[in-house]
Parts: structure tokens; sequence; C-alpha cells
């Protein structure tokens, strides 16, 4: 049907209709037979576990891909009527997901926080024109609202996934769009910055439609009330969505622990880190910082978005060099000593963060992803022995993946991927293993799973250095803590219950 006016088109109430859909990625099914109709005001929550097409369905909603050849249709209902041309979809609907700030951080391009921000009034994912002294007070007051307003002059590659999480948030509400998808969009939020998202998503709410999907209840916002759970791309079930608790508490990233002196240590330290301060983009994100790591020692890193934690990691891993002046050794046992040459280092200490996933753009099996560890590369450059293709195997066993050895990692969820790149970490059986929010986009189950391998892990003597958000995240074997502000370590030592 047509509209007269854009009231009468506000005022009607269907904005989206999904028809028997089927999609298809890498040669597998993804959706099956989706029928979903999405009304104006009707926040709707998508939940299900890894891998049940929650992703997908966003991306189809949005526009950016099709239905298979003879399965099914979708319409976006425009003011001039239902259109089945995807360029309507991207009209009506912004997305804030995982797999577009890997895109960001891929590329390396070069834009401010101001300029992600109004890049969302684009087709592109860049800004393509001069913004007009509105848009860029628009932009300005969505930062202050989301406190994001000191990062609009940095510059993306310096900043944390927390706060990039933020401004992609902000970028996908400048242009007020009649549909708003989040995927994930909390993943390495820290408490407060959850809070203020949430409020800014009631806000969000009384103009545009909300999807979310999300596997922490924490992330919800009150204003849901529809539920949709995929099952191996099906709808399994469509009701009422069980609210979160009406009361949220600003409670600490890291609760139910307290700093006691750090008491001093006989042995040569694994890791010790002297005056160190890193520079990224000429912007010191870490400085002066003093730290060990000693045998026998698993550490968290706390701290709020930006505070320099996936740096420290970065710095640990050799992947980031201390500025003249500071120092770093590494002393490792199993690989003969003091680690110095980047393949040795490589061998002893694996890092799984968001931005090594970002990073990775080849398409490659599942299988293929995890024996790149063994060269600490990106891509697949060689032949793999037996026993190295056994190794790979293995691991993918013990963590439950065996199912996406085949897969191509195009087709695979961020919760899924992630669990491939720790099982890559840990083919090199490292001495070190250093977590950047290991349980993001994990479903229940599988963090359950993730829990049970890590205090393995640490049983059988590995060394852990976790970042998280999360107090229901940390292994019960985690012995330190480290709180960082602003590129500070400002208090560290033994974690103890309070």
């Amino acid at each position: 049907m047509l509209y007269d006016t854009m009231k009468e088109w506000a005022m009607a109430g269907t904005l989206i209709s999904v028809e028997d859909v089927n999609v298809s990625l890498g040669g597998r099914r993804v959706l099956d037979t989706i029928r979903f109709r999405l009304m104006r005001g009707e926040h709707t929550a998508v939940q299900g576990r890894n891998g049940s097409g929650k992703s997908t369905l966003m991306r189809l909603l949005r526009g950016e891909i099709f239905p298979d050849d003879g399965g099914g249709r979708i319409f976006w209902h425009t003011p001039e009527g239902p259109d089945a041309s995807p360029m309507s979809g991207r009209g009506m609907v912004a997305l804030a997901s995982p797999a577009m700030l890997e895109l960001y951080v891929r590329q390396g391009w070069n834009l401010s926080g101001e300029e992600l921000i109004l890049s969302g009034r684009s087709e592109g994912p860049l800004l393509y024109s001069e913004p007009e002294p509105g848009e860029r007070e628009e932009a300005r007051e969505l930062a202050r609202t989301v406190g994001v307003e000191h990062l609009l002059a940095q510059g993306v590659a310096t900043l944390s996934q927390g706060q990039l999480c933020l401004l992609f948030l902000a970028r996908a509400c400048i242009t007020r769009p009649p549909v708003l998808l989040l995927d994930e969009f909390s993943n390495g939020l820290d408490a407060r910055s959850r809070a203020r998202m949430l409020e800014l998503l009631e806000v969000v709410g009384r103009t545009s439609t909300l999807v979310i999907a999300t596997h922490r209840n924490d992330s919800l916002p009150l204003c849901l009330h529809r539920a949709i759970r995929l099952d191996k791309g099906r709808i399994l079930s469509d009701g009422p969505c069980l609210r979160p608790a009406a009361k949220r508490a600003l409670a600490p990233s890291i609760p139910e622990i307290r700093i006691c002196p750090q008491p001093l240590a006989d042995a040569e330290p694994l890791v010790r880190i002297r005056n160190a301060t890193v520079y990224v983009d000429r912007v010191p994100v870490l400085r002066e910082i003093d730290w060990s790591l000693h045998h026998g020692e698993q550490w968290i890193l706390s701290g709020p978005n930006g505070a320099g934690k996936s740096t420290l990691l970065r710095l640990i891993a050799g992947e980031e060099y201390p500025a003249a002046g500071g120092a770093i050794t590494r002393i490792l046992p199993r690989h003969g000593g003091e680690v110095a040459d980047r393949e040795t280092l490589g061998r002893a200490i694996s890092l799984v963060s968001d931005r090594q996933q970002a990073a990775y753009g080849y398409d490659l099996s599942g299988e293929e992803l995890v024996l790149s560890g063994f060269d600490n590369s990106v891509g697949v450059y060689r032949e793999y022995s037996r026993a190295e293709r056994a190794t790979a195997t293995g691991w993918l066993e013990r963590l439950g993946a065996a199912s996406l050895a085949e897969r191509s990692l195009r087709s695979l969820s961020t919760g899924q991927l992630r669990i491939l790149f720790l099982a890559r970490a840990m083919v090199r059986n490292p001495e070190i293993l250093l977590l950047d929010e290991p349980f993001s986009g994990l479903d229940s189950t599988a963090r359950a799973g993730m829990m049970a391998l890590l205090e393995n892990l640490i049983a059988t003597g590995v060394h852990l250095v976790l970042v998280t958000h999360h107090a229901d995240d940390v292994p019960r074997l985690m012995t330190h803590v480290a709180c960082m502000e602003q590129g500070r370590i400002v208090a560290a030592g033994p974690r103890t219950a309070r």
C-alpha cells in the first residue's frame, strides 16, 4: 500500500516483513524458513546459542545479505509502500555489530571519533563529505550522552574495544533510524559504560524500534517486550521477553576482591616490565608501567574502558614496545630462558583478543585457522605435519568445536570464532596465555565450558593474564589483580575474597 503522508507512514504498524526466507553462507543453510514481522515500537530481543543464526538475521534485516534464490522474500515498509530492494533496508535500518567494528580495525582507517560517528550518515563506512555545523553538534550531543565526548578528537586506532563500541552506538543513532539493530553491542564495556548505554537505549527506543541480540541479560534495556529464540537457523519460539531486573546497580567491574600489598618474590619473574611507556599513533596509552609476573601467579587486569589493559597484553606478547627509558624482559624456562626473538616469543606467549580476531581477514576453514597458530601467521602458507593436524584436532575436540573444522570462517558467529582462536593459541603449548575478554559473544553453555577449560589450564601450569569486565567471568584459581586507570597501574597484588 502507499502512504499519502509521512505522518500516515509513521502511524502504520509494519516496518519489516520476512516471508519464509532461507539464507545460505559458505554452502551451508544458516537461516531456514524464517517468518517474521517487525512492528513499530515492538522492541525485540533475538536469543539463541552460538551459531543459531542471530547475526545472520540481523544482516538480513539490514539488507546486507539476501535470501537464497527461491528462498522467500523480505520487504521494508517505506513511506512509498513495501519495497524488496536492499537499499530501502539500508535507508531504514542502522546496525552496530562486532563485524562492523572488525572492518574498521582490519582496514586501519585513520578516522577520529567524531568522524566515525558522522560516517553513520553516509551509505558507506567512511565520511565522504564535509558535515554541516548542525550535524557536528548532533554528533557531539550523542557523544556527551554516551560519555565519549573526550574521544571525539582521538584516532580510532588508539581506542579500546569498549570505547569503540560506544562510538559505534552513537554512529548507529546519528540518523534516528526507524529500526536500530544491535548485535552483541556490549562486548568489552565496563559496568558504568553498560549502564550509560542502557539509559541511551531507553531514550532511543522512543523513536526507533530496537532489535537486540545478546547472550547477557544485563545488556537488555527495560523497554524490550518481545523475544525471538533461534535454534539451528529456525525460529524456535516467539513471545514475551523476560524483563531484566528493574533496578540496575553500578557494580564495579570486578567485585568481591581487595588488593593486598604485593609480597616480595625471591624467584626471577617470568615477565618483568620496568618504567614502560607505550605510544600508539603518538598517543601515550601506557604510562610508566612497573609490573611482574612470577611463577604460579594468575593475573586479572581490571579497570574502566580505555585504561590500557589491552595494550598491556600486547606489550607482554611483543606486539607493542616500550618507549626509550622503559624495558621488558621475559624469562621462560620451557623455552630456554630469556626470550627476545619474535619466533620463540610467538610460541611461548599466546594472545587471544577481539582486535586479533578483527584483524584476521582471511576466509579459511576452522581447522586452517587453528593450524595457523603453529606459525602465529595470518593465513596458511605451508603443509602441516600429521602430528600438527592431530594436535589441532585434539584442541578442537577439547573445546567442543570439532564440528567447526570444515566450516568457513565467514559462516561462523562471533562466539564460535572466539573458541577457534583459543584453540589456535593453544596448539603452541604456551607458557603464558593472554586473554582479552575471552567470554565475549559466548552463550551460557560455551561460557561454562570455557571456564572449566581455563581452570584446567591453570592447574596444568599455564599462566593466565586475563582482562574482563564481568565478575562472573573470573576463574576461581586467579590469584592476583592489577587495577588500571588512564594507562597506569594504580594498585596490584594478591586477590582475596571479602
